[in-house]
């Protein structure tokens, strides 16, 4: 009966650290059918596809990015936005599949600390049932708002949407048939080549724009010699994980106390400054608070966990 409810513990963690909750407050645990699409659908998708294949850290990693592109590029259009070219959010995308995979592999590895995976054939059938009636309902409101004009209104999208769903479905696709054939392998495999530039930008980039800002938007010395350290640090940094990469334990770790902590990091980082600014949707003071004291740090510290050992997932 406990692995019934991993998908849905993971749901939940995954829905107060992946920043919704900050950005959304109360409303966003109020939000049933927001629940159950993405966050229920992507944990009972993850278990469905480990009950026939490996799966670790790394292809939880992508099948999360792959169902948050889906969620924010296709469900939500989030990622479109009518006055950019073709309308599409390019570098907004490229950071949601990172947060997207950190969040589905800190929640994971939280709900493994609480509930350790018990390998033993079960009965599948209800997850099953369940993963198709929460794709199916969305499937239903995405055609509804299609037929009705609701996206095009409430969005601003352009004439590209089309192409720009078929965009984010492709990718999609692209990144769980990925994480699928890396699970052939009895043994892990290495990090994709492409994850590490993903890790490395997503970490660096943030870091820049704050060092930009604080600049008060001038490229004065001081600004572009704090803006040269910060990339000397997370070129160095990346260039020793991947030097260092021959020599990580493919065993995962189990209850990581780093990893553990990252995850209320970012519980506490949203529910503070929930507390003190409100949800970001109203108050946009809070999003530069966010960027600094929980994206920043966070994402930063996850690229060094992720890149230096296995999380049990």
């Amino acid at each position: 009966m406990t692995e019934r409810l991993r998908a849905p513990l993971a749901a939940l963690a995954a829905l107060l650290i992946g920043g919704e909750f900050a950005a959304r407050g109360s409303a966003a645990l109020t939000d049933v059918g927001g629940f159950l699409f993405p966050y229920v659908g992507l944990f009972l998708m993850f278990e469905l596809l480990r009950a026939r294949r490996r799966l670790g850290d790394a292809e939880a990693f992508l099948v999360g990015a792959a169902v948050g592109l889906l969620r924010d590029g296709v469900y939500a259009k989030t990622l479109q936005e009518g006055a950019l070219p073709f309308g599409l959010d390019t570098l907004g995308a490229v950071f949601a599949v990172f947060d997207w995979g950190m969040t589905a592999v800190l929640a994971l590895h939280a709900v493994d600390a609480l509930l350790p995976r018990v390998e033993e054939s079960r009965d599948l059938r209800p997850e099953a049932a369940a993963a198709g009636a929460i794709a199916a309902g969305a499937a239903a409101v995405y055609a509804l708002m299609t037929l009705t004009g609701r996206y095009r209104y409430e969005r601003m999208i352009g004439s590209f949407w089309l192409l720009d769903d078929l965009i984010f479905i492709g990718v999609a696709a692209a990144l769980t048939r990925r994480a699928w054939r890396r699970a052939t392998y009895e043994e892990p495999l290495e990090r994709d080549g492409w994850l590490w530039a993903l890790g490395a930008l997503c970490a660096w980039l943030p870091g820049m724009q704050i060092i930009y800002r604080s600049a008060a938007g001038e490229s004065g010395f001081f600004a572009v010699f704090f803006m040269i350290v910060w990339t000397l640090l997370v070129g160095g940094a990346t260039f020793r994980l991947w030097s260092d990469r021959a020599y990580v334990d493919a065993t995962p770790r189990r209850a990581s106390r780093a990893a553990l902590g990252l995850a209320l990091w970012r519980l506490a980082g949203c529910a503070i400054l929930l507390a003190v600014y409100g949800p970001a949707k109203d108050n946009l003071r809070a999003v530069g608070p966010f960027q600094v004291f929980v994206d920043l740090p966070t994402r930063a510290a996850f690229c060094w966990l992720f890149f230096s050992g296995r999380l049990a997932v």
